[in-house]
């Protein structure tokens, strides 16, 4: 019932960004691995038969790409951005605000994000939508934090480009200034975009056999990121990720009128690469998804996924709860990555002051 999946390749870019795609970029595939063989394969046949074979993209521009966006304010921690699509010029989705030490993360989505004005081009939230002080953002988690234009900027902060036109605009005051809110500008004050929706990942229990497990709710559904080693790398080097792999799984009530356990159901997987150019694979099963949206969630989601739910797929991506499940899957394998590096870190400091 649940075989249709969709699978998302994930690559590292300029450190802080992440690329996925639906579509393999072969110039940071592994020599050895499936994809790189098989458009070798496929190169020498066509030569056999004096075809020309075009190079796959780094970044195909496609509505199945989306980009995880970083940005940098100095002495401000901003949150980071899904985009719609291949690189900044698509629609924001989802902003992803994280915590100290991985410990939780504050997923805000809706269809307000995406509008024209609300996230700038420095990529963070614009002045005009700021929602209040500290105390109101906490009070309402669906508030957003806009951001002011400094009239200084450092080395390594985003939005160069933009920081400049600004600080040229103020000194010829030949526009309006983005920080002025009044009616004699055109950012005269207005209500602040809102998120329809906010979704909290948070690690449950660091110390524990259970260490890896990161939990969240979608409404009245308890989902989880867990562990997993059923996954086949293949090859030798496979045995150096055996504890990378991750899957989502949902606690379910049962649909058997028979019986009242509640069972779990995989919504996803995470097959993470050796190879440094790619972080590894995310396996989305399209079919459970929409299952668990037409009988547990289809009143809250705003997109109806019909009866014929695996026949759209196109129809069934725009639905909240599968834009959920791809962006805390990169909250999640973000964090798994950053403690791996961060350990290596400690365990290199401490053979250096032992003396190893």
């Amino acid at each position: 019932m649940h075989t249709a999946c969709t699978t998302y390749h994930i690559y590292p870019r300029k450190e802080k960004h992440e690329h996925i795609l639906s579509t393999p970029a072969l110039k940071y595939e592994s020599p050895y691995g499936k994809f790189k063989r098989a458009a070798k394969q496929a190169k020498q046949e066509a030569a056999e038969k004096t075809l020309v074979v075009e190079a796959n993209p780094v970044s195909a521009q496609s509505d199945d790409a989306f980009f995880l966006h970083s940005p940098c304010l100095v002495f401000r921690s901003v949150s980071r951005v899904v985009y719609l699509g291949a690189d900044k010029r698509a629609e924001p989705g989802v902003l992803i605000h994280g915590s100290s030490f991985w410990r939780r993360y504050k997923l805000q989505y809706g269809r307000a994000i995406a509008e024209p004005g609300v996230v700038g081009p420095r990529g963070v939230v614009c002045w005009k939508h700021n929602s209040g002080d500290k105390k109101a953002l906490e009070a309402d988690d669906k508030k957003l934090r806009g951001y002011k234009v400094k009239t200084w900027r450092l080395w390594g902060e985003t939005g160069k480009a933009y920081v400049h036109e600004v600080k040229a605009m103020r000194k010829t005051g030949s526009g309006d200034d983005p920080n002025v809110l009044g009616e004699s500008s055109s950012w005269a004050r207005q209500a602040p975009a809102e998120a329809d929706g906010v979704v909290h990942l948070e690690w449950e229990r660091p110390f524990s056999l259970h260490t890896r497990q990161y939990h969240f709710r979608y409404f009245d559904l308890e989902v989880y990121w867990k562990g997993t080693r059923k996954v086949n790398k293949g090859r030798f080097w496979g045995i150096f990720v055996r504890y990378n792999h991750l899957k989502l799984v949902v606690t379910l009530p049962s649909w058997d009128a028979d019986t009242e356990e509640p069972k779990e159901l995989c919504l996803a997987r995470y097959t993470s690469s050796v190879t440094s150019k790619k972080s590894g694979k995310l396996d989305l099963y399209d079919g459970a998804i929409a299952a668990v949206i037409e009988n547990c969630a289809q009143e809250h989601d705003a997109a109806d996924v019909g009866e014929d739910h695996l026949g759209d797929v196109g129809k069934l991506k725009r639905t909240f709860l599968y834009q959920i499940v791809l962006k805390t899957a990169l909250c999640k394998i973000g964090a798994e990555k950053e403690k791996r590096v961060a350990v290596g870190k400690w365990l290199e400091e401490a053979a250096e002051g032992a003396g190893v």
